[in-house]
Order: C-alpha cells, then sequence, then structure tokens
C-alpha cells in the first residue's frame, strides 16, 4: 500500500511540473495533478503521519529502498531537487491541494533559491505541513540502510540507468521548447546518442534490461528511449562503424519526435480515437520529419526515420505516398522495434501483450508488415524474450532472462530467483534453456513470461 502511494505520489508530481513547463504553473492539468497528489496521500495519512522522500545519487528513496523504475520515471523531478541541492520531501497529515501546488510553483522557478530560503518562503505562507529536506535522509534515521549499501556491487546498472535518465531528459526538454515556439535543443539529443552508443558497448545487458521499464503515464517518453536502446542494440550487430551506430541511435531516438506537438488530449487519450483524431495522429510522421529537417545537427538518416517508421514493408501504412518510395534498412528496422515495443507496454487503456505473443506476431507480419530480415535479426539479438524479462520455467522455478540464444529464440539463458515453491534461491543459479540431452530433446522449458 505505502509503495502503491509513493508511486502515485511521484507520477502526479512528476505530471504537475511537465505541465507546469509547457503551459504555465495555474494550467488546469497542474491543478488537476496537485489534487491527485492529495488524494493519493490520504488513505496512507489514515494511518501514518509523515510521509518522506528522499534524494540519494539520483535516486529516490523510501523507508531506506532506491526506488529504480520510479527514479527513472522521476528524473524531472529530481532535477528540481538537485537544482536546490534538496535531499528530498516531506509530507505531514493534513497536506492541502493549495500547499502542493506552491511546492510545484516553486519548483518551476527559474531562479531556484536555497532550500533554507525556500522553506522560509514556504512558512510565511502558511505552508506548514510540507517542506524541502534540508539534510540526507539516511543520516537522520528516517532510512534503514545506506544507499552505498543498497547499491553496492551495481556498477555497470548504474551507468546504464545514467545513460537512460539522461536521454528521457533530453526529449523532454525538446518537447518543451517546441511546444513554447523555441529553437530546440536537438544537439544534446546527438550527444546521447553517442553516449548510448558508448555505454551499449560495455554495458549491453544493464541498458537492454531497462527497457522492461514499460509502465509509464505521460510525458515520459519511455518509448522512445526503448525503441532508441533496441535498435541500437541491434545496430551493434549490423555496422561496425561507430559514426554510423550513432547515427541509427539518434534516429531512433527522435523517430516519433512529430508527436511532440500533438495536442495531449488526442496524444494521451485513454480510448480509442474518433476518425478526426485518428487522422492528426497520422500526421506526425510529416511533422516529425519537417521539425528534423529544419533543425540542425540531425543526420538526413534521422529525418527518413521519422518520416517512413509507419510505412510498412509492404507501404500499408502511412503517410500516404505516391509511386515508390524505397526504405532504408534502418527505417524498416525502427519500425519494427516501434511495434514491438509499443505491444509489450502497459498503458491505461491497454493490457501489455506477452513477448512470445509478440514474437508470434513478428513471425506472422513478415514480408507484410514488417521486412523479413529485420525480424530475422531482431530474433537473432533478443529472441523470443528480451533480457529482463520475468520468466516461469517448466520446472515451476521463476527467473529473469540474462541473455538470448541466436539460433534458439524461445530458449534463453535465465537466472533463476525462486524456486518451484515460489521461495528466494540463494546464490547465482542459472539454467541455459538451450542446452539439450542425450536423446537431443531440451533439458529445459520457457512455460511462460510474468508480466509483475
Amino acid at each position: 500500500m505505502s509503495q502503491e502511494v509513493v508511486e502515485q505520489v511521484v507520477r502526479a508530481l512528476v505530471v504537475a511540473l511537465m505541465n507546469g513547463l509547457l503551459y504555465f504553473p495555474g494550467h488546469r492539468q497542474v491543478a488537476r495533478a496537485t489534487e491527485d497528489v492529495v488524494d493519493a496521500l490520504a488513505p496512507y495519512f489514515e494511518r501514518q503521519s509523515l510521509l518522506v522522500l528522499g534524494l540519494r545519487e539520483g535516486l529516490i528513496i523510501f523507508e531506506g529502498e532506491p526506488q529504480y523504475d520510479l527514479s527513472i520515471y522521476a528524473h524531472r523531478l529530481i532535477r528540481a531537487l538537485r537544482e536546490r541541492e534538496a535531499w528530498g520531501l516531506r509530507f505531514e497529515r493534513g497536506v492541502t491541494v493549495e500547499e502542493v501546488r506552491r511546492l510545484v510553483e516553486v519548483l518551476l522557478d527559474a531562479t531556484p533559491a536555497s532550500v533554507e530560503d525556500i522553506n522560509g518562503q514556504l512558512q510565511q505562507e502558511g505552508v506548514t505541513r510540507l517542506a524541502l529536506e534540508e539534510q540526507p535522509v539516511a543520516e537522520r534515521g528516517v532510512t534503514t540502510r545506506s544507499l552505498g549499501e543498497a547499491v553496492e556491487g551495481l556498477g555497470s546498472m548504474e551507468i546504464g540507468r545514467e545513460v537512460y535518465t539522461s536521454a528521457l531528459a533530453v526529449l523532454q526538454d525538446i518537447m518543451v521548447e517546441l511546444r513554447h515556439g523555441e529553437r530546440a535543443s536537438f544537439s544534446r539529443a546527438g550527444e546521447v546518442a553517442v553516449g548510448l552508443a558508448e555505454a551499449m558497448e560495455t554495458h549491453r545487458t544493464p541498458l537492454i534490461a531497462l527497457t522492461a521499464v514499460k509502465d509509464y503515464d505521460e510525458y515520459t517518453f519511455n518509448h522512445s528511449v526503448n525503441v532508441c536502446i533496441y535498435t541500437t542494440a541491434l545496430a551493434q550487430g549490423l555496422a561496425t562503424d561507430s559514426q554510423e551506430i550513432v547515427r541509427i541511435a539518434q534516429a531512433a531516438l527522435l523517430h516519433d519526435v512529430g508527436k511532440i506537438l500533438i495536442a495531449d488530449e488526442i496524444l494521451y487519450k485513454p480510448g480509442r480515437l474518433s476518425e478526426g483524431e485518428w487522422e492528426i495522429m497520422r500526421r506526425h510522421p510529416v511533422v516529425g520529419a519537417k521539425i528534423l529537417v529544419e533543425a540542425q545537427g540531425v543526420e538526413e538518416l534521422a529525418v527518413n526515420v521519422a518520416f517512413g517508421h509507419h510505412l510498412r514493408h509492404d507501404r500499408q501504412g502511412y503517410p500516404d505516398v505516391h509511386g515508390e518510395v524505397r526504405l532504408d534498412p534502418i527505417t524498416e528496422l525502427v519500425n519494427l522495434v516501434d511495434v514491438y515495443e509499443a505491444v509489450t507496454a502497459k498503458r491505461p487503456y491497454k493490457d501489455p501483450f506477452p513477448p512470445e505473443r509478440v514474437t508470434e506476431m513478428l513471425l506472422d507480419g513478415s514480408e507484410g508488415e514488417f521486412n523479413p530480415v529485420c525480424v530475422e535479426a531482431f530474433l537473432a539479438c533478443f529472441g523470443a524474450y528480451p533480457p529482463g524479462t520475468v520468466v516461469e520455467l517448466g520446472s515451476g522455478e521463476r527467473g529473469e532472462v540474462l541473455t538470448a540464444n541466436p539460433e534458439h529464440p524461445f530458449h534463453p539463458v535465465v537466472r533463476v530467483t525462486h524456486d518451484p515453491e515460489g521461495e528466494p534461491v540463494t546464490g547465482v543459479e542459472t539454467v541455459d534453456t538451450a542446452e539439450r540431452d542425450e536423446a537431443d530433446h531440451y533439458r529445459s522449458e520457457v512455460a511462460r513470461s510474468l508480466l509483475l
């Protein structure tokens, strides 16, 4: 229950900050999000009087535990707190919508003051049940262990998370700039592409595992970052030139840039789009290509991918094109990855498809919707169960996919985490489900993926 409350509070604060940046602090979407914060806190405060969110080394901390997935989502909130050298947020029972609204205004201020000055100003304004943390939360006894102990040994995952959150931040900055009619900082997208391509060479597995973060809300752009990670990993098996891999990474990261100028009520509509709304949505490839043509520091490949990533291999997609249009292989690769990532993601209006079902969909769409060479390359790289997928083995054991077997897409290497009775496994135990016995039968099978 407490964990769910924290997620709802942080998500609502992020939505409030993004709407405040895109429009103005008093916008109705900001007001609605601040109401959501108070509504989320209400059941928690029936039993508790204080909720403290800590901030250490780029992670949200709650009750001594780093919130890894939530910290990726919350990078805009984390950035605002970092700029003010705050160590977190404190909410007390009875906090009001007006107090949360004032906090959002403070975090949106372009010239941040010190934590001491901010808290003093808030107190003078009657904001008494909400404040920024002035000291490290762990040093005040609120948490049960230090962040260093919690993340000890992560190494590559920490690096992967930094690359991931940097990409999210750049896409959000571009959206804010374009919505305000400013010149967007596309050069930063190029820098992110360089960093991601370099990180993929040495931290491939944790980066791919981060694409499992699919339960996201508006303004996160996880989809674009996930598509970029998948595509860059594929590119490393298809190209040897490092500069070409960077160009591919940049193109994949910016493939949906046209959606940035679509109205929120259409882009984030929870139900089915009307015919008129769908027509607007279908324009985003053309809008995106136009934005990138006019931008500086963007490769031609990014323009091609933005325009063609919904055309399909058989040209039955959109936008409507006249005559023969030749799609480059990278555009067709992004087309496939874009569909894969979208259907495996959880959205307010749909449940995610399990990866094995999506694999069958890719195979069925080969030659029609997807280039068969791209399907083959994708399955060779990721298999039916990409790294990070939680699966149940035929033995009843549960585990996490570590790597795919290129020759056996439905038989990955799995790190076992729980025994058949559901008890955690001590030590490291891996199972290569592609191994065969003397009779040439697989020793182990993946029974199903688990959407946790």
